[in-house]
C-alpha cells in the first residue's frame, strides 16, 4: 500500500453494502494484518464487517454472535432500562491465524459490567467461538485489547476499585 492513498473510500464501501449514505462520524475499528496482507474494518453503526485487500478488494462478513446485538444497539443513544444488558464493540487485534473482537458489556443504566465478550475468527469471517470472561471480584469499568501474538490475547481491564489490570487469555 502506498503511503497517503486512500485504500477504500466510503463510496466503494456505500456501493458494496448498498447503503443510501454513510454515517462519517463513525470511524469503526481497523485492524491491518502484515500476515495476511489485509485489513479487517468492523463498522456496526454502519452496519460493515469486512476484510479489505489491496487494491480496494471487500471480502464480506456476517454480523455473528454477540455482534448482531451491536447491529441493534448501534441506533441507540440513551442508556438501556435496569434489566438489559447491551454490547459495545471495543477493540480488534489480530496474530497470523485469527482476528479477535472485544465486547464492552454494560448491564442496565450502570456503564459497569462483571464480564466482557470475546470473539475469535477465522480470517475467511467465521466465528471460531464467543467467550464471555467474567470478573468474579468488582465491576468492570473499561477494556481494551493490549496486544495479541500467535499463543496470547493481552487485556487491560479496569476495574472499579483496584484499577487496572493486564490479563492474558492463552489462544492454544
Amino acid at each position: 500500500m502506498s503511503e497517503g492513498n486512500f485504500f477504500l473510500k466510503y463510496s466503494r464501501l456505500k456501493k458494496e453494502y448498498n447503503l443510501t449514505n454513510f454515517n462519517i462520524n463513525t470511524s469503526g475499528l481497523l485492524e491491518y494484518n502484515d500476515n495476511q496482507k489485509s485489513f479487517i474494518y468492523a463498522n456496526p453503526w454502519n452496519s460493515v464487517f469486512c476484510k479489505i485487500y489491496e487494491p480496494d478488494s471487500i471480502i464480506k462478513f456476517n454480523f455473528q454472535g454477540s455482534f448482531n446485538s451491536i447491529i441493534t444497539n448501534s441506533s441507540k443513544h440513551n442508556w438501556p432500562q435496569q434489566d438489559t444488558v447491551q454490547y459495545f464493540i471495543n477493540d480488534i487485534q489480530s496474530n497470523s491465524d485469527n482476528f479477535f473482537i472485544l465486547f464492552q458489556t454494560f448491564l442496565g443504566n450502570r456503564r459497569s459490567s462483571n464480564y466482557y465478550l470475546l470473539q475469535k475468527y477465522d480470517w475467511n469471517g467465521k466465528l471460531l467461538v464467543e467467550i464471555p470472561v467474567i470478573s468474579a471480584q468488582e465491576p468492570i469499568l473499561r477494556i481494551n485489547l493490549a496486544g495479541c501474538t500467535d499463543d496470547t490475547l493481552y487485556v487491560l481491564v479496569k476495574l472499579a476499585k483496584q484499577g487496572y489490570i493486564l490479563q492474558k487469555i492463552p489462544l492454544r
